[in-house]
């Protein structure tokens, strides 16, 4: 593997958590196999408020 990166792939605002899900787990599915990546990790980034506790989830961020 010549190159190790990261990708965030954000959450719409106004849909559901289980729609944004399943439309980010899309997307990733259509960058790895459109570049041919491997993926080492997939995680989740939270919303946090001002006491920096997660919130709700915003993204899937994804180490390739």
């Amino acid at each position: 593997m010549s190159k190790i990166g990261t990708t965030c792939f954000p959450f719409f605002k106004g849909n559901s958590i289980e729609e944004n899900l399943e439309g980010a787990v899309n997307r990733v599915n259509e960058v790895i196999t459109e570049n041919d990546l491997q993926v080492i990790n997939i995680e989740t980034v939270f919303r946090t408020n001002w006491f920096g506790r997660a919130v709700e989830p915003c993204g899937l961020r994804v180490w390739w």
